[in-house]
């Protein structure tokens, strides 16, 4: 709809790209960075654990070996931090680039 009204007015090709079909693919654009974001995650902790000889995944790894498992809470609510951090981040970078998009505020 909105490419038809800006075809009326005359404008062209790139004044559509930009200011309609840019703006409409950002909301997408971001909800495809926040599910990057927990896969990147994901699969981090993956190749920690199976291959590096440092860091929070070997650490699991190695707590889960000699059953501290005070440690290895730890480490799992350290990566559920993270994870939050990570989702915020996007979050916020989103409500900075699309000032225009309305929150949703549901009632139960």
């Amino acid at each position: 709809m909105f490419i038809r009204v800006m075809k009326v007015y005359g404008r062209g090709q790139w004044d559509i790209l930009t200011k309609v079909v840019f703006y409409s693919m950002l909301p997408y654009a971001f909800t495809g960075a926040r599910y990057a974001a927990a896969i990147a995650l994901i699969l981090l902790v993956a190749v920690e654990l199976v291959g590096a000889q440092d860091g929070l995944g070997f650490s699991l790894a190695r707590a889960q070996q000699v059953l501290a498992t005070t440690e290895v809470y730890f480490i799992i609510v350290l990566f559920g931090a993270i994870g939050f951090v990570f989702n915020w981040a996007v979050l916020f970078a989103e409500r900075r680039v699309i000032k225009w998009r309305q929150e949703v505020d549901a009632q139960v």
